[in-house]
């Protein structure tokens, strides 16, 4: 096991939703309001450059700040620092409310822990504490950490990475290699009889949440992993979902959660009518069916622990719980909580026609060095300097460098997202609002899609979507964000595989707004010679 430190990911204690906005400074864990500005000061104290992303948050004229390498931004270098700064603002009618997260986005740096939660209240939130429910996790209380789950792996994703660029691949093979492991708030489960005499392997016990009887408990959950779909479930507990990434939705209770890469669920659990001392686990397991190269030494299934007390020092038993799994079966394809199931607080109805009609179709190439990478639109994502420094300076992007989509103020954009073949995919646009309103399988082509039956019905919207081999699924949006947005598959080895594209909104404006000086001067450090996130010329 991986012993964690509660503290690190717990947030702030309490909060006034109603205060006016203010500037917040925080170094790790951040909780915020909108209109709040948000100071980061990063210090790169690893050997590798990185950046900063703010997960599903928009940058309303702050694009630079957004994050990701060769997008916005070089990377920050090794034994360096970088201040982030923006206001937390979304226009529109909606606003920016929820759960969201934090990550590095340079490769898949990440997959070594650079992640934590981050929180947005507001008073226009129509999940009401005290209404809806009666405790958030987002509290000062140890033992009610937002529940952040990812999977492990027992090499450093840098070394993962630079074999993946070979034609070897990472241990023989091209594919996103599977982890050891999951862990829950940064403990897990693994068999240590698999471990080498140079391993330390020390075996734990699960992590304990700890809930008062006779509440109802909004549980955060955050993916920060990099490859599987999760299932999560409480034994004999049915979850309530009530927020899908940061839309909250009407009360969805199911027995398990399939949460993808980079996803967000919010779910109330019920503990009316437990008795002090009761205790039952909390899962997330791994559904191996989405892994296309498993370890022999994989743990499947991950536990924590819930006990009920009044209070983290009341005395409660310390045993394992008897409590007993759902008897579903954990098998499936990778694809999101049925979103017919889902169906948003707030009613929004996309616009009834869309001006433009873009198709990302993925698929994967070798390189003329017979390396494998993904593209999008027969593209593999290029490296610095950032697209939005060459939109900023009227330069064009390069076909050979980016898909790119642009779009003009207000454009109402269809986009398919055509996953021709190979592997499922968590796709993830930066900072503009998605509307789902349709999904299929086989070849979706230009001539096609306007005979779709859209569900124009107050789909619904999310930031991180799944799509299966052999299928496509078709989001609208409007194009009311000026700025470079990444648009990419979340699963992190995919990524650095170059599985990326961009969507360009307003170009001209761009250049007119410049880029801050901070930001330019990290290019002038940058390690040019570095794949970031590795690409070379295609057949």
């Amino acid at each position: 096991m991986v012993a964690s430190n509660p503290d690190e990911l717990r947030l702030s204690p309490t909060w006034d939703i109603y205060a006016a906005p203010q500037v917040r400074e925080y170094y790790f864990t951040v909780e915020e309001i909108p209109g709040d500005t948000l100071v980061v000061h990063v210090q790169n104290l690893i050997s590798q450059p990185l950046t900063i992303h703010w997960h599903g948050l928009a940058q309303n004229g702050t694009n630079p700040q957004d994050g990701p390498s060769g997008v916005t931004q070089c990377p920050i270098p090794a034994g360096m620092s970088y201040t982030y700064r923006f206001t937390v603002f979304r226009n529109t009618p909606v606003g920016q409310y929820g759960t969201y997260w934090w990550h590095a986005h340079r490769r898949s740096l990440y997959a070594d822990g650079i992640t934590g939660p981050l929180v947005i209240h507001a008073p226009e939130d129509p999940l009401k504490l005290g209404e809806d429910y009666d405790i958030d996790q987002a509290s000062s209380r140890p033992s009610l950490q937002i529940v952040v789950i990812n999977d492990w792996y027992h090499t450093e994703s840098t070394v993962i990475v630079d074999a993946l660029q070979t034609p070897e691949g990472f241990q023989g093979t091209f594919k996103a290699p599977s982890p050891q492991s999951g862990l829950i708030n940064g403990r897990g489960q693994w068999n240590c009889s698999f471990a080498t005499v140079l391993d330390t392997c020390n075996e734990l016990p699960p992590l304990v949440f700890t809930f008062p009887p006779d509440q109802r408990i909004r549980l955060r959950f955050i993916h920060v992993g990099q490859h599987p779909v999760f299932f999560l479930s409480v034994d004999e507990h049915e979850l309530t979902v009530i927020e899908a990434d940061d839309t909250p939705v009407e009360e969805q209770p199911v027995h398990r959660i399939p949460i993808n890469v980079a996803q967000r669920y919010s779910a109330m659990l019920d503990t009316i009518g437990h008795s002090i001392g009761d205790s039952f686990y909390l899962r997330a397991d791994i559904n191996t069916v989405c892994l296309g190269a498993s370890f022999t030494d994989m743990t499947v299934q991950n536990l924590a622990i819930i006990r009920i007390a009044n209070d983290d020092d009341e005395p409660v038993p310390t045993g394992l719980p008897e409590s007993r799994d759902w008897q579903d079966p954990i098998v499936g394809n990778c694809t999101d909580l049925d979103e017919s199931l889902l169906v948003p607080r707030i009613v929004v109805h996309p616009p009834a026609e869309s001006n433009q009609l873009s198709i990302f179709n993925t698929t994967a190439v070798n390189t003329t060095e017979d390396v494998f990478q993904w593209t999008v639109d027969a593209v593999t994502f290029g490296k610095p300097p950032p697209i939005l420094h060459k939109v900023a300076r009227g330069e064009p992007i390069g076909r050979k460098v980016s898909a790119t989509i642009v779009a003009e103020r207000e454009e109402v954009l269809d986009i398919v997202i055509q996953n021709v073949q190979g592997a499922p995919h968590p796709f993830h646009l930066h900072g503009i609002e998605m509307s789902l309103i349709a999904r299929g399988t086989g070849i979706l082509g230009p001539g096609d899609a306007p005979d779709v039956p859209y569900n124009l019905d107050n789909p619904l919207r999310r930031d991180t979507i799944s799509v299966l081999p052999g299928a496509w699924v078709v989001v609208r949006l409007v194009a009311d964000l000026a700025g470079v947005h990444a648009f990419h598959c979340h699963i992190g080895w995919h990524l650095s595989q170059g599985l990326m594209g961009v969507l360009v909104v307003e170009p001209e404006v761009l250049r007119t707004l410049g880029i801050p000086a901070a930001n330019l001067e990290l290019c002038n450090n940058a390690e040019r010679n570095k794949i970031d996130p590795g690409r070379k010329r295609l057949v």
